[in-house]
């Protein structure tokens, strides 16, 4: 009769015992290390990269990871990361594609979730005590905005092209300016030229070569003749050491080369005249005669003087 209690005990305290019987945790996820892009100049674009961890020693998880920022002008274009069977005790690597816009101010906070599930028969295998359990993880992160990477102006920086074009078109602009109004403020120098730089002379005889001057100025001035060195045996020099020229004045003058007697044929002597203002040393003026020995040339000035 004794045995009927004792029956009676154990069967009331089954139902306990089962109830009790303890259920193994997923085990938490772990996120690891983020790897972010090199900082992105607005309008760039590049991939960032997190590490995330099954740490249950038994439990294989079905994982969805997310990223999200709320940084202004920065988005993620890559949806959410699907892992279908995360093993126990492993780690995987997930990438999310980040872009940052023309507008960007600064550097992006980026962060990352994670939910693992062990789906039970039918799904991933896991115990059947372990059947729909969840497990999550957060991490957080930051892309860098590149700085200095262009010029930027406050009202200007929604333009649909770089500053650095608007920045050009207002110096070209200056330029264009500019130069016409310091090409006129330049005061015109002297003007000479010679319509015959090459003559011919017998030996012992003289030539003569038209210089012709001009002041294109609005200013008097008063040039001043410098013939440079000749061959030796030859002579040259100008009538006048200077002459004053009024506004838009023009004078001719005339060089007088003479050739030694002793001169053979085709021997040459270059000559340079130059023209200077005292009063204005930029208002200068150059020009170049060649005279010859030809014993046939036509009679030229028996003097020169």
């Amino acid at each position: 009769m004794r045995v009927l209690p004792l029956l009676s005990a154990l069967l009331l305290l089954a139902p306990v015992a089962a109830a009790q019987v303890p259920s193994q945790p997923c085990g938490p996820l772990q996120f690891g290390k983020v790897t972010p892009p090199s900082p992105l100049p607005p309008g760039g674009e590049g991939d960032v990269t997190v590490t995330i961890t099954n740490t249950n020693p038994v439990t294989p998880l079905s994982v969805v990871v997310s990223a999200a920022t709320s940084t202004a002008g920065w988005s993620v274009k890559t949806g959410d990361q699907s892992i279908s069977s995360l093993a126990a005790s492993t780690t995987q690597t997930v990438t999310f594609h980040v872009v940052a816009s023309k507008d960007a101010k600064q550097d992006m906070a980026l962060s990352f979730s994670a939910t693992g599930q062990c789906t039970g028969p039918g799904g991933v295998s896991c115990p059947t005590s372990q059947a729909q359990c969840v497990t999550t993880a957060n991490a957080s992160g930051a892309v860098a905005l590149q700085q200095g990477g262009g010029l930027s102006f406050p009202g200007l920086d929604n333009l649909d092209f770089p500053i650095e074009y608007l920045v050009a078109g207002v110096v070209l602009v200056a330029l264009a300016i500019a130069i016409p109004l310091l090409v006129r403020k330049r005061k015109p120098g002297l003007a000479a030229d010679c319509p015959e730089p090459l003559k011919m002379v017998r030996p012992g005889r003289g030539t003569s070569f038209p210089i012709d001057i001009r002041n294109p100025g609005a200013e008097p001035l008063t040039a001043q003749f410098e013939v440079g060195p000749v061959p030796e045996g030859w002579s040259a020099f100008m009538p006048l050491p200077e002459v004053q020229l009024a506004p838009k004045e023009s004078r001719s003058l005339w060089l007088m080369v003479r050739s030694p007697a002793q001169a053979t044929t085709g021997a040459t002597a270059d000559v340079e005249v130059r023209l200077r203002s005292a009063a204005r040393p930029d208002a200068s003026a150059t020009v170049k005669v060649r005279a010859e020995v030809n014993p046939n040339a036509a009679e030229g000035p028996t003097k020169v003087g």
